[in-house]
């Protein structure tokens, strides 16, 4: 036929899946102590033709959305990683809208944060039509929240009181001495840690 000048050109072409962000974030709540574990809700879809495969012609395949906790609206400079989840593949249309949890570091510090996410944050799928919309901020859909950083707070709350007035040498002394947290949180080990007891020291002194 190309001798007659009667071939056909045509176009070939691949259907293209699309992985993003489909609205915005919903955290379960709006104010977290660190170390607190917190959730956020994150919709997932997949807006393209296909379904979303490491090839064009390749077998459909899982991805991955990691979830950032950052001190900027549209930046994940100097952002911390929470947590990496791992998803099947999304046909054409798809959507799901998974939970992931993880705790607040607890040397973040107090005050506004934000939640992004990215999905295909390993870059497995490659038959996507557009990589863009794969990060929260770049389509308004992260999340804010409010890092507080509650604390314990021990205070004598009256004077010690003793029996007796006048003692020996080696006698054995009874005090008693009323104490109060009067903090917003209990007596932890540590940040986001261990209820635990704690020490009190009486001390003898001259005038």
């Amino acid at each position: 036929s190309f001798l007659r000048n009667h071939s056909l050109p045509i176009t070939i072409s691949y259907s293209h899946s699309n992985l993003r962000v489909a609205s915005k974030m919903i955290p379960c709540q709006q104010k977290y102590n660190i170390g607190q574990q917190l959730c956020v809700s994150i919709p997932i879809q997949n807006a393209g033709f296909a379904t979303t495969k490491s090839t064009f012609t390749g077998l459909p395949t899982e991805h991955v959305a990691s979830l950032y906790l950052s001190q900027f609206p549209n930046s994940l400079e100097n952002a911390v990683l929470l947590k990496s989840e791992t998803y099947q593949a999304l046909n054409s249309g798809d959507q799901i809208t998974p939970k992931i949890y993880a705790p607040i570091p607890t040397t973040w510090p107090a005050g506004i944060a934000y939640l992004h996410v990215v999905v295909d944050a390993t870059n497995k799928i490659q038959n996507e039509s557009n990589k863009a919309d794969n990060t929260s901020f770049d389509v308004g859909a992260s999340a804010q929240i409010e890092v507080t950083r509650s604390s314990s707070n021990l205070k004598t709350a009256s004077a010690i009181k003793v029996t007796g007035s006048v003692f020996e040498v080696g006698q054995q002394v009874t005090l008693s001495l009323a104490i109060q947290n009067n903090g917003s949180e209990r007596t932890l080990d540590g940040p986001a840690g261990n209820s635990t007891r704690f020490t009190v020291n009486f001390y003898l002194s001259h005038k």
